[in-house]
């Protein structure tokens, strides 16, 4: 009894795991935000890799008290970039902390023409609120004074 009570509750926490591939993401329960700007892919492209990068990219340790002694828990996150095809990009904030990794956010550009990029954001329900406005600020050029985690 005390095995099937492990197991049940392995199998009810691996129903809400983050994505771990973009392919998950894509085809994951959490529903897309689609927009459009008036700016070329490429313009978008360079703009945000550019921040995302600054924002986005970290790498950190932290001590952790257990009883008496410590534990080391690392963290990092990556930036990771891909041209799916000619004015089609992805980019992708991919967590890992300890061994555990996933796609916390990804975002994908189309270019059909020179002056209108559609841009698809694919995240987790944490950052429904923010990722549209940050994107927006990011592509204005203002400086953005906190990135949200």
């Amino acid at each position: 009894m005390r095995i099937i009570s492990i197991l049940f509750v392995a199998l009810l926490g691996g129903c809400g795991m983050p994505p771990e591939t973009a392919e998950e993401f894509r085809n994951s329960k959490y529903p897309p935000l689609t927009f459009k700007v008036n700016l070329s892919v490429t313009e978008v492209f360079q703009l945000l890799i550019d921040e995302y990068a600054k924002c986005y990219q970290v790498n950190h340790s932290t001590l952790l008290p257990i009883g008496d002694a410590f534990i080391s828990s690392d963290e990092s996150k990556t930036v990771e970039v891909s041209q799916l095809s000619d004015h089609h990009y992805q980019i992708a904030v991919r967590r890992e902390v300890n061994l555990n990794s996933w796609y916390e956010r990804m975002i994908e550009l189309q270019g059909n023409n020179e002056v209108q990029t559609e841009i698809t954001v694919y995240q987790l329900p944490v950052y429904n609120s923010k990722n549209k406005t940050t994107i927006e600020l990011f592509l204005s050029g203002d400086k953005v004074s906190i990135c949200e985690n």
